[in-house]
Formats: C-alpha cells, sequence, structure tokens
C-alpha cells in the first residue's frame, strides 16, 4: 500500500466514524434503538455540504433501492451494486452498541464510495495538469486545497492536508523584477554591390587623313 491510498483509507476511516457517531446521536435523540437508512441520510446531509451533500445522498439511496429491489445474490455489494463492501461500513456502526437496520450498511457504504470516487477524479486531475502518471500525497492535498468543498469536509473531520506538503506560493515582494533583455541588433550583412556591366561604346572610326606629298621645288638656275 503506497502512502496515496493510506491518505485514502484516513479520510475513509473519519468521514465514516464521523457520520456514525452523529447517525448515533440522532438516534438516541429520538429514543429509538435501532440505527436506519434515514438516519445515516439525515447525518451524511449533516456532515456534508453543498452539492457534495446532495449527490453522496442520491447515491445512497440509489444503492438502498437496488438492494431492495435485488433478489437473491452472492453478496451485499452485488445486490446493491456497490464496489465499496457494506460489511466495511458495517464496522464503524458496530462500535456504537444499538440495533442495526438491513440499509445502514448499505446506505453508508454508497457514500462512502461516492466520496473515494469524488477524491481520486480531482486527484486524477491535478496529477495529470502536473504532466505525471501517478498520484502521490501532493497531489492529493492539491486537489482538496483548490476544491471548496473537500477542504472543509477534510477541516471537518479532523483530516490534516499537510501531510502532503505546501501549496508553492512566493510573495511578490521577493519576487525580483526582470530587467528588459536588450536583443543585440543584427548587423545587416552587406551584400556585394554587382557592378553594371556597361555595354561597349562604338568608337567612332576616324578616317585616315592622307598626308600631302610635298612636290619637289625646282631649284631657279642663275643665269
Amino acid at each position: 500500500m503506497n502512502k496515496f491510498s493510506k491518505q485514502v483509507q484516513n479520510i475513509i476511516n473519519l468521514l465514516g466514524n464521523k457520520i456514525a457517531l452523529v447517525a448515533y446521536s440522532l438516534t438516541k435523540h429520538a429514543g429509538r434503538k435501532t440505527l436506519n437508512s434515514r438516519d445515516i441520510q439525515t447525518s451524511t446531509r449533516l456532515v456534508l455540504q453543498g452539492a457534495l451533500a446532495k449527490h453522496a445522498v442520491s447515491e445512497g439511496t440509489k444503492a438502498i433501492y437496488k438492494y431492495s429491489s435485488a433478489g437473491r445474490g452472492p453478496t451485499l455489494a452485488a445486490k446493491a451494486g456497490l464496489v465499496f463492501p457494506p460489511a466495511r461500513a458495517n464496522r464503524f456502526l458496530k462500535e456504537y452498541k444499538v440495533n442495526l437496520g438491513d440499509g445502514a450498511k448499505v446506505y453508508l457504504a454508497g457514500v462512502l464510495e461516492y466520496i473515494v470516487a469524488e477524491i481520486l477524479e480531482v486527484s486524477g486531475n491535478a496529477t495529470r495538469d502536473n504532466r505525471r502518471s501517478t498520484i502521490i500525497p501532493k497531489y492529493l492535498m492539491l486537489a482538496i486545497a483548490y476544491d471548496e468543498e473537500l477542504s472543509e469536509l477534510c477541516l471537518r473531520i479532523g483530516f490534516d492536508t499537510s501531510l502532503g506538503g505546501v501549496i508553492s506560493y512566493i510573495p511578490r515582494v521577493y519576487m525580483s523584477k526582470k530587467k528588459k533583455s536588450r536583443k543585440p541588433k543584427k548587423k545587416k550583412s552587406r551584400k556585394p554591390k554587382k557592378k553594371k556591366s556597361r555595354k561597349p561604346t562604338k568608337k567612332q572610326s576616324r578616317k585616315p587623313t592622307k598626308k600631302k606629298s610635298r612636290k619637289p621645288t625646282k631649284k631657279k638656275s642663275r643665269k
């Protein structure tokens, strides 16, 4: 049994004892000697609150209806359509020396099964949000801390949620202001300029000038 399952077992034990105690006090106050499913229903509404109590009562009522309408079955859990064994719920009620009705342990088993399913769901969501594959007590604590109804329930039954750790929190006072990091300017890569190819200009062909041939001058003969 790992640490997470031990924490869930502690919640089941504390909640079962709390509901059984309130149901016993209601039975004693009414002057009856038998504790029935109606007392478990009233104590569930007193211990739990809000939507959690509403759904827990409906799950317990469904279990009682299936148990009463079903015929013979191998076990009480199979007759009531439960996974949580009613024999486990019967341990909490046996501590008080009163007669137990047939539906008391079945109703309490239905309530406890719903609470366990709710805890597993929220802790599984917390584990998935943190990108982990194994549920540990830390994620159970986080799930309970961020759920108002579950956190209030743990306070009522006396469950210490700090066993799984502490919620990570840093005050803003101790947070250092991050300086804006100046991004280094990217140097523009100078592309080599392409030299413009000059078209060869046509040179004006000069006509060769004819040199004037000098005629030999005749020397005048002196007479």
